[in-house]
């Protein structure tokens, strides 16, 4: 994970918010860790991708291959969500 000093770093809030999910969502029973840092590994494999914001994008796809997995939520809600998004349809919620 990337980190200065020890300390976590996100450049963006969104990074911040997709941890936070990650492992609230975890603590809670959801998904174990373990479950997560596997599909988290896999996306990093499957991307091949290097630096901090392509580390956050496979974070949120992990993210969101255990949501889909455990059937919180399904793919063309996320994706629904995510074209609101882009389109100024839907308000960030902080």
């Amino acid at each position: 994970m990337p980190r200065v000093n020890g300390e976590l770093i996100f450049e963006a809030p969104w990074q911040s918010r997709a941890f936070g999910m990650a492992v609230s969502l975890s603590q809670q029973g959801l998904f174990t860790w373990a479950t997560f840092r596997g599909e988290l590994a896999s996306s990093i494999k499957r991307n091949n991708q290097n630096g901090l914001d392509e580390y956050y994008l496979c974070w949120l796809e992990a993210l969101e291959m255990c949501l889909t997995r455990t059937k919180v939520l399904d793919a063309e809600a996320i994706h629904q969500r995510e074209h609101e998004f882009e389109h100024h349809e839907r308000d960030e919620v902080f």
